[in-house]
């Protein structure tokens, strides 16, 4: 029996029960981390959805200035006089829904949010004023907050 004893306390490894404790603590910092990680991508693509519109706003002017004398243009002119990319002008882009409206002396473009997070998401409004807007959980206008106030 002593022989049976020595030999168990010089096997070498884990036991069951620590290597569930192990577990519960990678899936408890797994579930702290990962609504962060949420956070961030959506920060990011809001990022990204801020930056389209100021591309669109700043080939609007571009085009206005040139190509459309005087007047703004389309999506598809601003993208065929080479004055915005083609992922844009697809209207989807990085989760964004991108929508431009123009009547040749005024614009506006407006990116809604997509997919499972779009209620917490913001929506982004941009007319020829330059100033970008935002609204949580209901679409950007031209008397949504400035952004950055």
């Amino acid at each position: 029996m002593a022989d049976n004893q020595r030999s168990r306390s010089c096997e070498k490894g884990f036991s069951f029960i620590e290597l569930l404790f192990v577990l519960a603590i990678i899936g408890i910092v797994a579930g702290l981390a990962l609504p962060a990680l949420v956070r961030s991508q959506d920060a990011s693509k809001e990022a990204s959805a801020i930056g389209s519109i100021r591309a669109i706003f700043t080939s609007q002017m571009a085009y206005s200035a040139t190509a459309g004398n005087g007047n703004f243009g389309t999506l598809e002119e601003l993208a065929a006089s080479g004055y915005l990319d083609g992922a844009v002008v697809d209207g989807i882009s990085n989760d964004y829904e991108f929508s431009l409206s123009e009547d040749g002396t005024s614009f506006a473009v407006s990116a809604r949010p997509l997919g499972p997070n779009a209620a917490q998401m913001r929506s982004f409004y941009c007319d020829e004023t330059g100033m970008i807007r935002w609204a949580i959980g209901a679409p950007a206008n031209a008397s949504s907050p400035v952004l950055g106030n």
